[in-house]
């Protein structure tokens, strides 16, 4: 039993064994591998049977943040599940100028940015600078349209589910 392996240590915390750890990457994969695209028919779809997992959340303070555009939908879902509220967070990616889809970072409505320490090497702060404009432009537009211009809800002291409907770059 690998979590009865698991050993205390000096500050109180799990020193966890080799062997649980890789128990909990198994369980991990097993259950992302039981959501693999082949299983749902839609965004709806998925999403219910992703608030089926939730279900501890149900009926707490939990907020439910979808991430434009097609996590929306599915935030919309989970939430309604698990009423729970639910808002909108607008970040934008930001992708080379000769291949959009391809990004070199992202930005977030407050303004933070990463920006891969790799992939920057190949376009000039000119270039990231002007990008990185747009695109803020364009997160002031779409917190305007999706949320009326309101700020996010607080979520100090709160479970934060963050909805996405798939991996891109």
């Amino acid at each position: 039993n690998p979590v009865k392996d698991a050993k205390p240590s000096a500050s109180g915390y799990c020193d966890c064994s080799k062997k649980y750890n890789e128990a909990m990457i198994k369980a991990n994969e097993d259950f992302l591998n039981s959501f693999s695209s082949d299983n749902f028919k839609n965004r709806q779809d998925a999403a219910e049977k992703l608030a089926l997992s939730l279900e501890k959340y149900r009926n707490t303070d939990a907020l439910v943040v979808g991430i434009p555009r097609g996590g929306v939908e599915t935030a919309y879902y989970v939430a309604r599940y698990l009423n729970a509220d639910m808002t909108v967070v607008v970040t934008r990616k930001l992708g080379y100028p000769f291949n959009p889809e391809a990004a070199f970072g992202a930005v977030a409505e407050d303004g933070s940015v990463y920006m891969s320490p790799i992939a920057v090497h190949n376009i000039t702060q000119e270039e990231i600078d002007k990008i990185l404009e747009k695109q803020k432009k364009e997160i002031r537009r779409r917190v305007n349209k999706l949320r009326k211009g309101e700020p996010l809800p607080d979520m100090n002291g709160r479970t934060v589910i963050i909805a996405d409907d798939g991996i891109a770059t």
